[in-house]
């Protein structure tokens, strides 16, 4: 199962839009929270090219709940494409961090 960073150890930003094409998948998004967060939201996106400059429509909310933890958002749906984008900056001690992976698995 192969998988794309759509942030990486990130506490503000916006990730690349990466294509899916509308290949009928099962997709997987893991947002992991530093240690070191407080709090933070991430936003996971969608359009119909990666390369679209305007206001993505929103698909799934990730609000912060710990400290060194995962979150996972699951799609099922024939998406063209997907990006991560901080809406609510990642905060809390010396590093806090967040990532945000994607994970592809034909059913």
């Amino acid at each position: 199962m192969p998988a794309n960073f759509l942030l990486e150890g990130v506490a503000t930003g916006t990730g690349t839009g990466f294509p899916l094409n509308c290949v009928p998948n099962h997709y997987s998004i893991y947002v992991y929270f530093s240690a070191d967060t407080t709090s933070g939201v991430v936003e996971i996106e969608t359009a119909d090219n990666p390369s679209f400059t305007g206001t993505w429509a929103n698909y799934a909310t990730v609000t912060w709940a710990a400290g060194d933890s995962q979150q996972h958002v699951a799609i099922m749906a024939p998406l063209l494409a997907i990006r991560a984008r901080i809406s609510t900056t990642i905060a809390g001690g010396a590093d806090p961090y967040v990532t945000v992976r994607l994970a592809m698995a034909r059913p």
